[in-house]
């Protein structure tokens, strides 16, 4: 099966890197959708980032793109008005996978020329 993704996600320039995260959640309107590895409410969600570099051609620059997957759920609306919350989007990201993401960050970064090495 062939995976769906948006149109810009297909420039991916060279590498991505796929790591298992805690949990990835956000609001849209008053609804909270969430990815929780340790989810009481569901079990095995798998929350995942996925980390690439892409070539933005319309601008002739290079751009680091996050993308994350897993199996969300929609916990009950919240009663409040989420309008001017200042935050809209949460990553828990464990301190293990983040130094392989600052890994890849550093090794695979395409604005370095030893990475073409």
């Amino acid at each position: 099966m062939t995976e769906q993704k948006p149109k810009y996600a297909n420039h991916i320039f060279k590498g991505k890197i796929e790591l298992p995260i805690d949990s990835v959640a956000f609001v849209v309107g008053r609804d909270y959708h969430i990815c929780d590895r340790h989810s009481f409410v569901r079990k095995g969600e798998d929350p995942r980032m996925v980390a690439s570099f892409i070539f933005y051609p319309r601008e002739n620059k290079m751009q680091l793109r996050f993308a994350f997957k897993g199996d969300f759920h929609i916990e009950s609306p919240t009663k409040k008005d989420t309008s001017n919350w200042v935050e809209r989007v949460w990553i828990a990201v464990p301190m293990d996978k983040a130094e392989l993401l600052t890994k890849f960050l550093t090794d695979a970064n395409p604005a370095k020329i030893a990475s073409y090495m």
